[in-house]
Parts: C-alpha cells; structure tokens; sequence
C-alpha cells in the first residue's frame, strides 16, 4: 500500500474508517478493498467515512467514495462523510458528491441506524 493509513472502529451500528493522506489513484484500489474488507468482516452495512485526516482526494478517489456508497446502499445499509477539511469538502461540494452522500460535522449529528 503506498502511503494510505487508516483506523477502523466500531461505534455502535456503524463502522467508522478514518483514512489518512491524500487518496489519490495510487491509494483507491487498498483504500477501497480494505474498506470493503472491513464491511465483510464485520457485516456492519452502515459506514462513516471519517474525513478529517484526508489531505485531498482526487477524481479516482471520489470515485473510490461513491463505489463505496453503492455498495452499502445494495446492502440496504448507509454511508456519510464526516468531518473534511476545508478543501476536501469545498472539492465534495463543488461536484455535488454531496447530494448524494451526506456530509456532516460530528457523529452527533447521524441518525440512528439498526442493525
């Protein structure tokens, strides 16, 4: 994996993957195969995208974020980002990612989910 860190806790009926770094088309494939992994792992559906330690995204990792997203929605489960730093959420908005995806600030401001 090129310099992709990420944490993965379970808060409740979610899981949470804070990555770190920039998520770039060298990253996508480990960020987005660990993520499915943990998904599988767990059989937790429901998934926040902890943004804070992301230092940019660029296309290949938006996508890497909306593959995500249908895959849990075909699981009937649930994806928000969370918490982006100013140029990563301004890049969200600017292509409308988060129309689709909800964006919020903290974990206090998701809905409670079921298993």
């Amino acid at each position: 994996m090129a310099d992709l860190k990420m944490d993965v806790e379970v808060v409740g009926n979610r899981l949470v993957v804070r990555p770190e770094g920039l998520i770039n088309v060298m990253v996508r494939d480990d960020f987005y195969d660990l993520t499915i992994q943990q998904i599988s792992s767990t059989g937790i559906k429901h998934l926040v995208l902890d943004l804070s330690g992301v230092t940019g995204l660029d296309s290949s990792g938006l996508g890497a974020v909306f593959s995500l997203y249908k895959h849990v929605v075909q699981d009937q489960g649930s994806l928000y980002l969370l918490s982006p730093p100013k140029t990563v959420a301004d890049l969200i908005r600017i292509t409308h990612l988060d129309k689709v995806i909800p964006l919020k600030q903290s974990m206090a401001e998701l809905p409670e989910v079921e298993k």
